[in-house]
């Protein structure tokens, strides 16, 4: 016997027997009371649904002498509801339990839901389901299980494997088994990590470090050029397990970059240690950090590249379709998801009351987080002036290949796009460079754009703001030269040996950097911030990537709700200006027009405009970035060209009202002149009615002298 991943060939070998697994199953019996028509039936839609596991989920059979006798099916129960809903209502064509799904699944896409298991009528009671269950919970120990089970019999065996019974109805019993990874300590100070047998440790850690031949149960190595682990319910592998600190860590997680990968715990045989293991989301091999490129940059800059990062690169933005930006992406990334969730915590939590419908208004329900999937951007040395006519600029390490995610407004048009690089691949400071600079370009097929262009032309979202960034360098704070710190302050290049503009000495960064606490509220990290930058540091914020991304999320959104009101601010100067720009062209009814739908939809955005937060600290923190980032400026500018507008408002008012005077006027001359229709017939009354209507134009006409006489006496 062996467990075997089940392939298109398979489809009707694994329906035949799923068919007969349930075709006295309750759910089933009202396709039809003839148990042959039910069969067939079941087969055809068991065939489909096991195609949608094979292509979007878990499916995996135990064959014996060339025969399937037992299957399983699983997928990612709101990966598929999001981002394949045709296949989602082929497997749930009924709406009748949702409820129930969102009431213990809700939107975390860290749930495998078990569709099926189906074992041989002849190897039945001898653990085949039991052992296919637990290989599931072996193999993907990051996921909860969520489960219906009708068969009352089987429940034993869930229980065994610790389910638990959440409730049941008149057809079946729903379950549930909860992951176990995050409630696990790992040792970070003497960190045990499992990396494939053949990658080359010098290229990595700078040096060759000789570990421990262990096997990995339900782990792959993929063999490439730069080998990496998937999970898999039918293999094992030989691995290295290697002894390491945590900047090594980092160093490790900047090669493989982890964008793509899960980081998991994993027990220790004969032990009760765990050690680390990072396993590929996607199955895809990446582009190493450590090629040619970076190698010649790094002959100058081996200083700064010893500084790992986690980045976060904000983006106030405009967005025209939600409906493109949520077709963008169908991937599934676990540390993305990590990241959506902890800021929609801190949505619901740092802020208002964190009670379903007590407080569903305001800016928690407009807010909506999408993950437009993954870019490979290239930073380059800042251009140069060449008066010949050639641009002189060279590559800065490798591409990187980075997350993206949009926040959007639902009801407004303004967001936040954020630019995700966790143990980051690139040269800080030359980053922070290139972000200021709007010189970061996206490789696509081999094709360079600017990452704006990219972004317009792909997803209709244009930049509305300043680009700001927020960095955590895991280090102690005395073991960073404050130089070092000022270039990232002031996102400069760092230039360690006095080349190119020397180091910045500016007073009020020297001043700020000389607190060592800076803006922090608590003692354990030191925190900077300075114009489009939040900074902080400290060796207390070493962990593992699920609790940087914990503490990270905290000012990462604060960050974006300034962000979500700067966008606005710039959203409605930019309708200003281009409305004022194009004055001349506008009729006064127009003038009002356009006047009024621009306040209309800047008022829209009032519940970002001072975000209420539950506690004091969370309240100074916003205010501190608020004044690193000049919000108020941005502000005040906005209430200038606002109060230009309102004048402009006033006055054409008064000119419609003017107007509608003067026709006020005309249409009672009209009926002066109708009454007088009685004269116009009589001869002898000619003489009469041409005074009277010489004395009703010169009403009309020395009415509208004074009104242009008092409008230009307004304007001087």
């Amino acid at each position: 016997m062996q467990i075997k991943k089940i392939t298109k060939e398979d489809l009707l070998s694994i329906a035949h027997l799923a068919s007969e697994n349930f075709i006295d199953d309750a759910f089933y019996l009202h396709l039809s009371s003839d148990r042959n028509t039910r069969k067939t039936k079941l087969r055809d839609i068991f065939k489909k649904s096991i195609e949608i596991c094979i292509n979007h989920g878990i499916a995996y059979g135990i064959e014996d002498k060339g025969e399937y006798i037992a299957f399983v099916l699983a997928f990612n129960y709101n990966h598929l509801l999001n981002s394949y809903p045709h296949e989602y209502n082929h497997i749930f064509p009924s709406n009748e339990w949702d409820p129930i799904y969102k009431k213990y699944i809700g939107d975390s896409k860290e749930y495998l839901y078990l569709l099926a298991i189906g074992v041989s009528e002849n190897y039945r009671r001898r653990g085949m389901a039991t052992l296919l269950v637990k290989k599931i919970q072996d193999t993907y120990p990051q996921y909860n299980i969520f489960s219906d089970v009708s068969n009352p019999d089987s429940l034993a065996l869930y229980k065994k494997l610790n389910f638990e019974i959440l409730e049941e109805n008149s057809q079946c019993v729903f379950i549930r088994y909860l992951s176990q990874q995050d409630s696990i300590d790992v040792n970070l100070s003497f960190i045990k990590l499992a990396v494939p047998s053949d990658i080359d440790t010098k290229k990595i850690f700078g040096k060759e470090i000789k570990g421990q031949s262990i096997t990995l149960n339900n782990i792959q190595v993929v063999n490439d050029y730069n080998p990496f682990f998937i999970q898999s319910l039918n293999s094992e592998t030989t691995a290295n397990l290697i002894d390491i600190n945590y900047e090594e860590l980092l160093l490790y997680q900047r090669h493989i970059n982890v964008l793509y990968y899960t980081e998991l715990k994993w027990k220790e045989a004969g032990s009760d240690n765990y050690y680390l293991i990072y396993v590929n989301n996607n199955h895809k091999s990446r582009d190493l950090i450590l090629g040619e490129d970076t190698k010649k940059t790094l002959s100058e800059k081996k200083y700064e590249w010893d500084f790992i990062s986690d980045c976060f690169i904000s983006i106030p933005i405009k967005y025209k379709d939600i409906a493109l930006l949520k077709a963008s992406c169908l991937d599934d990334n676990f540390f993305i998801n990590r990241i959506l969730d902890s800021l929609n915590h801190r949505t619901n939590f740092e802020s208002g009351i964190p009670i379903n419908n007590l407080n569903n208004t305001g800016f928690k329900d407009r807010i909506e987080r999408i993950y437009l999937g993954s870019i490979k951007i290239q930073i380059y040395s800042e251009n140069s002036i060449a008066f010949n006519g050639l641009e002189d600029n060279e590559k800065i390490c490798e591409p990187v290949d980075v997350g993206l995610i949009v926040s959007i407004d639902k009801i407004a048009n303004g967001g936040v796009l954020h630019i995700v690089s966790l143990s980051c691949g690139l040269l800080i400071s030359q980053f922070l460079d290139s972000v200021v600079r709007n010189q970061i370009s996206v490789i696509t097929d081999g094709n360079v754009e600017n990452l704006y262009s990219y972004l317009s032309n792909n997803f209709n979202i244009y930049k509305m703001g300043t680009a700001k960034s927020f960095l955590t360098i895991p280090r102690d704070r005395t073991s960073i030269p404050d130089e070092f710190l000022a270039s990232l302050l002031f996102c400069e290049t760092y230039y360690n040996a006095g080349e190119g503009l020397g180091k910045v000495v500016d007073k009020e960064i020297k001043e700020l950097l000389s607190d060592e606490c800076g803006y922090a509220q608590y003692d354990y990290a030191s925190v900077y911030m300075y114009s489009n930058i939040v900074l902080q540091t400290s060796e207390f914020l070493r962990g593992t990537i699920t609790e940087r991304i914990i503490t990270e999320s905290i000012t990462l959104f604060y960050i974006e709700l300034l962000l979500f009101e700067e966008s606005a601010i710039n959203i409605a100067n930019d309708e200003i200006i281009r409305f004022l720009s194009n004055l001349d062209n506008y009729s006064p009814s127009t003038v009002l027009d356009n006047i009024n739908v621009i306040i209309s939809d800047y008022s829209k955005t009032i519940d970002y405009w001072d975000v209420q937060m539950n506690y004091p600290s969370s309240k100074k923190s916003i205010d501190n970035i608020r004044s690193a980032f000049q919000i108020e400026n941005l502000a005040s500018i906005f209430k200038r060209n606002l109060e230009q507008l309102l004048m402009i408002y006033d006055t054409r008012s008064d000119i419609i009202d003017k107007r509608e005077s003067s026709i006020l006027t005309a249409i009672g001359a009209i009926f002066t002149v109708m009454s007088l229709m009685d004269l116009i017939v009589l001869k002898e009354n000619r003489p009469a009615l041409i005074i009277g209507t010489f004395v009703v134009g010169f009403i009309i006409i020395l009415k509208n002298w004074i009104f242009k006489r008092a409008f230009k006496r307004r304007n001087r």
